[in-house]
This record gives structure tokens, C-alpha cells and sequence, in this order.
């Protein structure tokens, strides 16, 4: 396969297999959940929920950058070596992430840079989405998108 290609490859999967990954993480939190969570009910549970998990899925594309960098400079090619990196290195960046939303969305800011604090937070809900969930549930959707990564990105041995 050609390596542009497989860059190429990568990186949707990183997308797109993180959005399944995020999503399979929420739904597996909900059915798990004895009674449904107190937000369930609400109509517009998917967006306020579901949504910022799948936007999870774009600060992903970061993770996989520095995971396959990480790759190359230790040498990991097994499946167990990118899942724990890819799982360490997301939940390090969207723990982060949202604790910075949580101190974004508590700050008071005057009128003219609430435009600013609106912007921030809607990038920042998936993170503050996860911080509010079990740890297990960002450890699933992280641990499996980075093996979906490894599966398309580790280099083989020949």
C-alpha cells in the first residue's frame, strides 16, 4: 500500500473510528446504567449528549498524531502497546480538555467576550460530557479506537 494512502487511511479511521468508538462507549454507558440516566427523558438527550461524545472523535485526530509519532520513536507494534499509549495519551488530552471547559464554563467574562466563551464551549462539551461519565467509558472509547489505529497504522513486520 502506498504510504500516502495509508496516512490517508489512518486518519479517517481515526475520525470515523472514533466516532463508533465514543458513540459504542455512550450507548454501553447507557444499557449498563441500572435506571436510565436523569437526562434520558430529556428530548434532546442525542444532542446534548451523544453529539459531543462523537465530537470526541476530532480531538482524537490529535491523539492519533502524537500516538503514531510515539509508535515510530519506541518502536510499538503490538496491539496491547498502542492500546494502552492511545488510551493514556486520550484520556490525559480530553480529561484535560475538559476540566479547562468546566473552569471556561464557570468564569464569568463581561458581555463582550461571551461570543468567545460560547465558541470555546462548543468545542470543549465533549470533553466536559466525558469528565461527567465513568472512567470506564473513556477508557473504552479510547482503548478501542486506538486499536482500530493499530490495525492501520502499526508497520508490519516483514
Amino acid at each position: 500500500m502506498k504510504p500516502w494512502l495509508r496516512t490517508l487511511l489512518y486518519y479517517v479511521t481515526a475520525f470515523l473510528g472514533g466516532v463508533a468508538a465514543w458513540l459504542g462507549a455512550a450507548y454501553a454507558y447507557a444499557k449498563m446504567a441500572a435506571p436510565m440516566p436523569l437526562e434520558a427523558e430529556d428530548p434532546y438527550y442525542e444532542i446534548i449528549t451523544l453529539a459531543p461524545l462523537a465530537l470526541n472523535a476530532i480531538l482524537q485526530m490529535a491523539t492519533a498524531v502524537v500516538l503514531r509519532k510515539l509508535a515510530r520513536r519506541f518502536a510499538l507494534r503490538a496491539w496491547w502497546q498502542w492500546a494502552l499509549a492511545g488510551t493514556a495519551l486520550s484520556l490525559a488530552l480530553l480529561w484535560g480538555l475538559g476540566a479547562a471547559g468546566n473552569a471556561i464554563e464557570s468564569a464569568r467574562f463581561s458581555f463582550e467576550y461571551q461570543k468567545w466563551k460560547a465558541t470555546a464551549l462548543l468545542f470543549l462539551l465533549g470533553p466536559m460530557v466525558l469528565t461527567m461519565r465513568p472512567l470506564w467509558v473513556g477508557i473504552l472509547g479510547a482503548g478501542v479506537t486506538a486499536t482500530l489505529l493499530w490495525a492501520v497504522g502499526a508497520e508490519k513486520r516483514r
